[in-house]
């Protein structure tokens, strides 16, 4: 098996650090970018990539497209396929402008890990994901078991999330510190807390009813009253691990460090999802589901617009766009409820209304 190239190494490290020192990108998609070069490097049997040309390019994308995963002996999907291609084309785009590659390697040959648009087209297709409604993420709150601190925590942490939809890595890293039980504010400071490009953002508790604001508001006195935390300690704490009477591994109890990651933050909401008999629902999929509630409650453009900006979108078109699109289903139901001569309001009214706000903000 040929030995890794250390100057390969070398300038991965650094497009590595190029990703998350100045485009702050999410630990997931660092790994993903990681995994995918290497991929390539293996691949290409670690020659060196100041000799890359577009036939080593297009060879990987042949040998690759035909790759099976090994779990299920099938193809490789084609999420996978574009995902990897994407990762690839931004590196080569960066290692064209590096000094000593720049001669080497032109702008133009990054596109030739483009996905293609069918394959781009079916990949969009496939990343559905199960999208809870509000009452469904009411009953997993309510199903979860209480008797243990770390159950405790578990409930508050899914709470928290529908009632403020922080990203996972936002949610591991938040501090007592943070939040405010009185003026139901979460404070995301972009300095302390890791939110998508280290951005700010002041989130109020959305209006989502039920029991999620109380149970979070028990958790932070539990760690205040009880456990005696500050506000520099984490608002959810990594479990503990330790050894039982029967030299058996146990996790009832919490460390005062946070999380270093979200693998287990994913864990406590597979399994509390599934514990109610509902497919797995990502701690992001709260954010769909805040979208589309949005919508449903037929807000005005100024509600609209703070809705939006609390899920630290800049524009309302981000948030209706990517995060409140309707299943197959609903849609047709919408359309189904849709009488010939139905009419909402004056388009005329609409128009002032969105000069009014494009004036405003």
């Amino acid at each position: 098996m040929p030995k890794r190239n250390p100057e390969n190494e070398r300038i991965k490290r650094r497009y590595i650090q190029h990703l998350q020192r100045a485009r702050g990108y999410s630990e997931a998609t660092i790994l993903t970018a990681a995994a995918s070069i290497d991929r390539f490097i293996a691949m290409n049997g670690h020659k060196s990539l100041k000799k890359f040309h577009i036939q080593q390019a297009v060879a990987f994308r042949e040998r690759f497209e035909e790759e099976t995963n090994p779990k299920t002996g099938k193809l490789l999907s084609k999420s996978t396929i574009s995902t990897t291609l994407k990762a690839l084309r931004d590196f080569f785009t960066w290692l064209a402008e590096q000094p000593g590659y720049k001669s080497r390697i032109k702008f133009s040959d990054a596109a030739y890990f483009t996905p293609s648009l069918h394959d781009e087209r079916i990949a969009r297709s496939t990343r559905r994901q199960f999208i809870p409604t509000l009452a469904q993420i009411h009953k997993v709150i309510h199903g979860m078991p209480t008797s243990t601190i770390v159950e405790r925590r578990n409930r508050a942490l899914i709470a928290l999330t529908i009632l403020v939809s922080p990203r996972d890595g936002a949610a591991a890293s938040l501090r007592l510190k943070h939040i405010d039980m009185e003026k139901r504010v979460v404070f995301q400071d972009g300095a302390e807390v890791n939110t998508k490009f280290r951005k700010t953002i002041k989130a109020g508790f959305y209006p989502i009813g039920g029991d999620a604001e109380q149970f979070v508001a028990e958790w932070v006195a539990e760690l205040r009253d009880d456990l005696g935390f500050g506000p520099d300690d984490p608002l959810f704490p990594k479990t503990k691990r330790s050894l039982d009477r029967d030299g058996r591994f146990e996790y009832v109890a919490l460390d005062r460090a946070p999380w270093r990651n979200t693998a287990s933050i994913r864990k406590v909401f597979r399994k509390a999802f599934e514990s109610v008999g509902l497919p797995y629902a990502s701690p992001h999929s709260f954010r769909h589901t805040l979208g589309r509630l949005a919508f449903e409650k037929n807000l005005t453009i100024a509600q609209l617009k703070a809705w939006s900006q609390n899920l630290g979108h800049e524009e309302i078109m981000t948030t209706a766009t990517n995060y409140a699109k309707m299943s197959e289903d609903e849609q047709l139901q919408v359309l189904a409820s849709i009488g010939e001569g139905d009419r909402r309001g004056d388009d005329q009214d609409v128009i002032k209304e969105l000069k009014k706000l494009a004036a405003r903000y």
